[in-house]
């Protein structure tokens, strides 16, 4: 028996360190949560990686977002810097103690917000060494990631987690922002906790009870890989437990969210069947979603699991919630299992999970009034979005850091809405046949990676080719509204079987790839032709049989981004058809705007 354990570890011990084979290291937690005193408390430990070399290292913490209203990250968070001013129950992570293969280093260690560096004097080549950080995390009363409200609680980055080091050698620890996401690289938690036995506990995996008495119930997690391991807990938690194909979903809910479990469970299904054939099946068995009270977020994504904010006094007569989840669970593919950096490249997983959240709500209820169709208003997720086109082209190019957005509408207006439009245009210049390819070759080749805007674009070159990598370089990293225009229509009947027609068409911004105009004729037919524009307009002069009823360019939306469509289209008529134009074009821009408050 000993022989045949030894064949398998050696075995084990190829597989991972071939070449291609992922291995992720081992991130023990082991820890207690004091319902008193609102704190938790216990170890962390972990081993630095073996290169480059390294004389020092650095970890986060997170919980001193929440340290004082001068963090940060409550800059632009009025609502939730309110609350804690008023209530004063700040949140801090406080470290007892640090120590390295057993000598402790604590004189060593300076904490700067949430960055967290010990650089030991005298010692190089630290690689391999056991890191253990004795910690106290105080939770704040009512925030949004890491709080407590009464007896439920939320812990998200509750414990120091290790900065990520560079191929340089140097440590990348980022200082949290308003508009600031965890950030980490991957891991297998091994996490020990203790908490009051009267708490139900929801996380992304199933726990196994250590021990328990009257009062403490000890749980123990084995997670990963993943690149974040959080928890809710409650006393008033119900379960509903379903199966998705291969995915149990399990929902935690308080009596009073009954009602929307069968919105959750269909946004879920929808997610899960359309993720699956775009980019790949959903990687892990289970798929965890809490409800809970949260302040200035609908949703929260973390792997495996999903926060969502509770619905009660919700518009229930929409689909704006089932929106959220379809969001929160696209996360699962784009931050959960493809971790880009959402500090410095935010577009990487919002825009991209926003493009997707809009596809599977047309999937499934159609494109028009897809989210709120009631008492004569008709809204959809498209209408959302497009508002944005104009009020935020000027503010940047879509990839910026989190800390270069000057407010909420440059962020959530660049990144959620113009972002995910500028991911389906460079997604429908793919075409659906190619679409399908990159999609799912960036889910293989990037699953439990950090790629970057870099790495997005080769493959967007190696499938689809230079011209359309070429675009949508010029989409990611340009600024500046973008539109294309057709104008100036005139027809002149030369003689009984030619019609000279003539027209303008006209772009805006930074594409100069070719697009498609249709031109419908009086005697029904239509001509297609495309127009490669090499300067900003053109005048188009053509013979036709029957002169020209209207004009379309771009009549299939392949430019998604494009900032104005009522200019897309012209019709020559001698009626009062033109003004019934306008009026139209008045009304979309009045729905619009209705669309843009009501989603605030």
């Amino acid at each position: 028996m000993m022989l045949y354990r030894s064949c398998i570890k050696a075995i084990l011990i190829l597989l991972l360190s071939s070449p291609g084979a992922l291995s992720f290291d081992t991130l023990r937690v082991e820890a207690s949560l004091d319902t008193l005193r609102k704190d938790i408390s216990g170890t962390v430990s972990y081993n630095l990686p073996m290169s480059p070399e390294l004389s020092g290292f650095e970890f986060q913490l997170y919980p001193n977002v929440y340290s004082s209203e001068d963090s940060p990250y409550l800059k632009d968070k009025n609502q939730l810097k309110n609350i804690l001013s008023r209530s004063k129950k700040w949140g801090e992570a406080v470290i007892d103690s640090v120590y390295l293969d057993g000598k402790n280093v604590s004189r060593y260690l300076d904490i700067d917000y949430t960055i967290a560096v010990v650089s030991p004097e005298g010692q190089s080549k630290l690689n391999g060494k056991e890191v253990k950080i004795f910690f106290r995390t105080r939770l704040a009363e009512m925030a949004d990631r890491l709080f407590y409200y009464g007896n439920n609680y939320l812990l998200d980055g509750w414990f120091p987690f290790p900065a990520i080091l560079k191929d340089d050698g140097t440590w990348y620890n980022p200082v949290y922002g308003s508009f600031s996401e965890l950030v980490g690289g991957f891991y297998q938690f091994e996490i020990d906790l203790h908490i009051p036995t009267d708490l139900k506990v929801a996380a992304a995996v199933s726990p196994a009870i250590v021990n328990t008495d009257d009062t403490l119930t000890g749980y123990h997690f084995s997670f990963g890989p993943a690149h974040d391991f959080a928890l809710a807990l409650s006393a008033d938690y119900l379960t509903d437990t379903s199966r998705i194909g291969d995915v149990e979903v399990m929902i935690y809910y308080r009596d009073f969210e009954r009602s929307a479990l069968d919105r959750i469970k269909t946004a879920v299904n929808n997610s899960l069947e359309y993720m699956a054939g775009r980019a790949g099946q959903y990687m892990y068995d289970r798929l965890t979603l809490v409800m809970a009270d949260l302040v200035e977020a609908g949703g929260i994504e973390m792997p495996g699991f999903i926060v969502l904010g509770s619905p009660r006094g919700g518009t229930m007569f929409s689909r704006y919630y089932e929106s959220l989840v379809i969001h929160e669970t696209v996360h699962q593919w784009f931050y959960g299992a493809v971790n880009s950096n959402q500090i410095e490249n935010p577009w990487m997983d919002e825009a991209i999970t926003n493009f997707f959240t809009l596809k599977i709500v047309e999937e499934y209820w159609g494109k028009e009034a897809n989210t709120l169709d009631f008492a004569g208003m008709k809204f959809s997720e498209r209408d959302q979005l497009r508002p944005f086109l104009i009020i935020t082209a000027d503010y940047g190019p879509l990839n910026r850091p989190t800390y270069s957005f000057v407010d909420n509408t440059d962020y959530f207006g660049s990144i959620y809405s113009r972002g995910a439009l500028i991911v389906e245009t460079i997604d429908n210049l793919l075409t659906d046949s190619l679409s399908r390819i990159f999609w799912s070759s960036y889910y293989r080749e990037y699953k439990y990676k950090s790629p970057t805007p870099d790495d997005f674009l080769e493959l967007i070159g190696e499938i689809g080719g230079e011209e359309i990598k070429t675009a949508s370089e010029k989409l990611i990293y340009g600024a500046g509204e973008i539109d294309y225009t057709v104008s100036n229509l005139t027809n002149d009947q030369k003689d009984s079987v030619t019609c000279e027609s003539s027209f303008i068409l006209g772009k805006k911004g930074r594409i100069d790839l070719p697009v498609e105009y249709c031109m419908v004729l009086y005697n029904g037919d239509t001509v297609c032709n495309v127009w490669k524009p090499e300067n900003n307009l053109e005048k188009i002069t053509v013979q036709l049989p029957s002169p020209i009823l209207e004009i379309i360019i771009d009549p299939d939306g392949v430019y998604a981004i494009d900032g104005n469509l009522l200019n897309n289209s012209i019709t020559f008529r001698t009626d009062s058809s033109p003004a019934l134009r306008l009026s139209s074009g008045v009304m979309f821009l009045v729905e619009s705007l209705l669309s843009f408050l009501g989603g605030l």
